[in-house]
C-alpha cells in the first residue's frame, strides 16, 4: 500500500517509529483456483495464528489484505521473533492439519509510519515491509539491513545475506537477509548472498536449536538442597504453566471472570494423568507482569506454558489461548472461540482437551475421557461463584464477601457443589479475619464449614476442595482423627495439590509430628514455589522441629516474594531473636518498618543487653500476652509462657496449637501446667 493508497481519515495521522511485518500464503492463487474451500480453510486458520503469535509478541494486527497480513510492534526484536514464530507455527500447523498450502513469505522492516483515526498503518515503513515479503523465499522471514544492524548483538539471532534487492518503487537496492533464531532456518551465516529466487520449489523444514531447558526455580530450602521441584531439578516434558488470561472485556469488573476462566482450565490440566500442572498461586504471580516466557518456565520448572486472553461484551465470548514450547518460543497450539456464556464449559473442555491431546502426541499422555464437568446449568450461578472465588482469595474483607456471593450462588443453584466447597472454605478463614475472635464466633463459624463441606461431598464424594475444607474445620476443632481422615481423602485423589499437601502438614506440626509434617510442607512448596504462604508454612515446621538455618532459608524466600506479610515477617523475627542473633532481629525489624517503640524492638534490646529485669518489665506492661510466649520463654517466665499458650492466638478454644511445640518451649514440657494445656488439645503430652 502506497501513500496515496491511505484513505482520508479525516484529520492528520500521527508519525512515528515502528517495526512492521507483512506475511503472505506461498501458493495461494493456485490452491483457490482448485480448491476454494481449502483455501478459505488456509486463510482461516492462518488469520488464527496470526493473531495468536501477535498478542504474544506485544504487537498489534494492523489488517488482513486476503491471504496477507500487516502487523505493528513497538520494537525491532518483538516483529522479528513473532515473524520466526508465525513461519514455524504456520509449517507446523499446515503439515498436521494437511492444509493445502503451509508456508509463508514474512518481510520485516522498521521505519516511520502513520496511523490514522482508525488504527490503519501506511508510510514508508509499511511499504519497505511489503516489497522485502514479495522478494522473500517461500518459509523465511527476511529483513532489511536496518533490521539486521538493531539486532546485531542478539548472538541467538542469525541473519545470512540475501544480497542487494532491487525492489519495485525503491529508487536504491536494499540489502536483505534471512534470518532465524538459534541454528535457524535459513541458512548459515557464512552462506554467500544470492539473488532472489522464483516461487517454485520443494518445501524446507527447518528446526530452530532450543534456546535452553529450563531449570527450576533456585532455592536453598532443607538438607543441602539446591532447587525446588520434581525430579532434583530436571524439568518434566509433561509439564505446563497456564498464565492468567488477559482481560480484554474494557471492563475491569470482569476481571474475576478471565481469572476464573483460567483456574477452570488449570484445575481441568491437573486431571491429565501425568501432567505436571503449576500450582494457581505461582501462576498468577505473573498476574499483570510483562514477563519472558522462558523466564516463567524456567522459575516454574514447566517445558510449555498456556496463556490467553478473554473478552466479554454480555453474553458473548471470545476467548484465545496459545501452547507455547518454552524452549524454543514455538507455537505449539492455539485458537480463537466466538461463543455464548451458556457454552463456558465446553469452550474449557475444548482448550483443555486440545493441549492433553498436543501432549499425547509428542509426549506420550494418557488422559482421562473428560477434564471439565458441567457443574451447573444456571450462568448466574456459575458467575457469583467465580466472583466469590476472586473476592476469597483477597482475603481480609474478601472473605465476608465470597460468604455473600457463595451463598447467592447456592440460592440459584443448590446443587452446585463447588460453591458449597467455597463457601465451606471461607467460613474455615472467616474467623482469621473476623473482627470478633471469641469462641462463639469460631464455634458457629466452624459448624457452618463443616455442614458446607458435607452438603458439597454428599453432591460429589470426590471434591478435593471440599476434603481440604472439612480437614481445615476439623482440626481447628482439635479433632485430629477426623481430620486426618479428610486431609488423607484429598491426598489420595490429588497428590499434587499444594493446598492438601500444607494443609495436612500444618495438622500434623499441630500434634507435634514435625518429622512427619516436614515432607508434606517441602512438597506443597515444590508443587506451588513462588507462593509465599507455602514457604512461610515449611519455614515454621522447620522451626518447630528445631531446624532454624533451614528454617530462615525458607522463610526469607518468602519474604522475596512478599515483603509486606506480616505473618512471614513476624517469623524471621521470632527465630533470630529465639536463636540470640539480635543485631540481625534489630536490622530486620527496622527494615521492615517495626517501630522503635514496639515492645518486641524493645525486648529485643534488652536481650542483646542481658538485661533480663527489663524484658521482663517491657513484657509485662503490654496487655497482648498471647503473641509474646515464646519471648516469657526466653526470659525463663514459665507462668507466663504457658498462659500466653494457653490464651493461643485467638483467645478461645480454637485454632492450630502448633506453637506448643516449638523449641523455646521444649524446657517446659514436664510442667504439668504444659501438659494439661496438650491434653486439653485433645493431644497425649509429648
Amino acid at each position: 500500500m502506497s501513500d496515496a493508497d491511505a484513505h482520508d481519515s479525516g484529520s492528520a495521522p500521527s508519525h512515528h517509529l515502528a517495526a512492521v511485518w507483512f506475511a503472505d500464503l506461498v501458493g495461494y492463487t493456485a490452491l483457490s483456483e482448485m480448491n476454494e474451500g481449502e483455501a478459505i480453510r488456509a486463510v482461516s486458520r492462518f488469520q488464527a495464528i496470526v493473531r495468536a503469535v501477535v498478542q504474544t509478541h506485544g504487537g498489534r494486527v494492523v489488517k488482513f489484505l486476503g491471504d496477507g497480513a500487516l502487523a505493528e510492534f513497538p520494537s525491532t526484536e518483538q516483529a522479528v521473533r513473532s515473524a520466526d514464530a508465525l513461519r514455524a507455527d504456520f509449517a507446523r500447523v499446515g503439515e498436521a492439519e494437511g492444509l493445502g498450502v503451509r508456508e509463508l513469505r514474512i518481510g520485516v522492516h522498521v521505519g516511520d509510519v502513520a496511523t490514522t483515526e482508525d488504527g490503519d498503518v501506511y508510510g514508508d515503513g509499511v511499504n519497505v515491509a511489503s516489497r522485502i515479503t514479495s522478494a522473500a523465499d517461500p518459509g523465511e522471514v527476511w529483513v532489511s539491513e536496518d533490521v539486521r544492524r538493531q539486532l546485531r548483538q542478539r548472538p541467538e539471532l542469525r541473519f545470512a545475506p540475501r544480497g542487494e534487492h532491487a525492489l519495485k518503487g525503491m529508487r536504491t537496492p536494499l540489502e536483505l537477509h534471512a534470518v532465524g533464531i538459534g541454528e535457524a532456518a535459513a541458512t548459515t551465516a557464512g552462506e554467500r548472498p544470492r539473488p532472489k529466487q522464483g516461487r517454485v520449489g520443494s518445501p524446507r523444514r527447518r528446526t530452530l536449536a532450543l534456546i535452553g531447558v529450563g531449570v527450576l526455580l533456585a532455592i536453598v530450602l532443607i538438607g543441602g538442597s539446591q532447587f525446588l521441584g520434581r525430579g532434583g531439578g530436571d524439568v518434566a516434558e509433561a509439564s505446563v504453566a497456564v498464565l492468567p488470561f488477559e482481560n480484554l472485556s474494557g471492563d475491569t469488573q470482569n476481571e474475576y471472570f478471565s481469572d476464573g476462566m483460567t483456574e477452570e482450565i488449570l484445575n481441568a490440566l491437573a486431571q491429565v494423568p501425568d501432567l505436571r500442572v503449576a500450582a494457581r498461586t505461582s501462576s498468577f504471580a505473573y498476574k499483570g507482569r510483562e514477563v519472558d516466557i522462558r523466564d516463567v518456565a524456567r522459575e516454574l520448572g514447566v517445558a510449555t506454558v498456556l496463556e490467553g486472553s478473554v473478552r466479554r461484551e454480555g453474553d458473548d465470548l471470545r476467548i484465545t489461548a496459545q501452547l507455547i514450547d518454552a524452549r524454543n518460543g514455538f507455537h505449539l497450539w492455539s485458537e480463537t472461540y466466538d461463543r455464548k456464556l451458556e457454552s463456558v464449559f465446553a469452550i474449557q473442555e475444548e482448550i483443555a482437551g486440545a493441549i492433553a491431546r498436543e501432549l499425547k502426541g509428542s509426549l506420550g499422555l494418557s488422559r482421562s475421557d473428560r477434564l471439565v464437568r458441567n457443574r451447573t446449568d444456571d450462568m448466574g450461578a456459575y458467575e457469583l461463584y467465580l466472583d466469590a472465588r476472586s473476592q476469597l482469595r483477597r482475603r481480609g474483607a474478601g472473605v465476608e464477601q465470597a460468604i455473600g456471593l457463595f451463598e447467592r450462588a447456592l440460592q440459584r443453584d443448590p446443587e452446585f457443589a463447588p460453591a458449597w466447597a467455597g463457601l465451606a472454605e471461607a467460613w474455615t478463614l472467616a474467623p482469621y479475619w473476623h473482627a470478633a475472635t471469641d469462641s462463639a464466633y469460631w464455634a458457629m463459624s466452624l459448624d457452618r464449614a463443616t455442614e458446607a463441606a458435607e452438603k458439597a461431598l454428599d453432591l460429589d464424594p470426590d471434591l478435593v476442595s471440599a476434603h481440604v475444607a472439612l480437614g481445615n474445620a476439623h482440626r481447628d476443632r482439635w479433632q485430629w482423627a477426623e481430620s486426618d481422615r479428610a486431609y488423607r481423602r484429598a491426598l489420595e485423589l490429588a497428590p499434587d495439590d499444594p493446598e492438601a499437601n500444607q494443609q495436612y502438614a500444618e495438622m500434623l506440626s499441630g500434634m507435634g509430628r514435625t518429622d512427619e509434617a516436614i515432607p508434606y510442607a517441602r512438597r506443597a512448596a515444590e508443587l506451588d514455589p513462588l507462593a509465599a504462604i507455602r514457604l512461610n508454612a515449611l519455614g515454621y515446621i522447620l522451626w518447630n522441629a528445631d531446624r532454624p538455618d533451614e528454617a530462615l532459608a525458607a522463610l526469607r524466600r518468602a519474604f522475596a516474594i512478599d515483603s509486606t506479610l506480616s505473618y512471614v515477617n513476624g517469623n524471621i523475627a521470632r527465630i533470630l531473636i529465639s536463636t540470640g542473633r539480635y543485631a540481625e532481629a534489630e536490622a530486620f525489624m527496622q527494615e521492615i518498618g517495626v517501630p522503635i517503640d514496639a515492645p518486641t524492638r524493645r525486648v529485643t534490646r534488652a536481650l542483646a543487653a542481658a538485661d533480663t529485669v527489663a524484658a521482663i518489665e517491657i513484657l509485662r506492661a503490654d496487655t497482648l500476652i498471647a503473641r509474646y510466649h515464646y519471648l516469657y520463654a526466653l526470659v525463663g517466665d514459665p507462668e507466663r509462657a504457658i498462659a500466653a499458650l494457653g490464651k493461643g492466638q485467638f483467645g478461645g478454644p480454637f485454632g492450630p496449637p502448633d506453637a506448643l511445640w516449638g523449641p523455646t518451649h521444649v524446657r517446659y514440657r514436664d510442667d504439668p501446667r504444659f501438659r494439661e494445656l496438650v491434653r486439653s488439645r485433645n493431644l497425649a503430652p509429648r
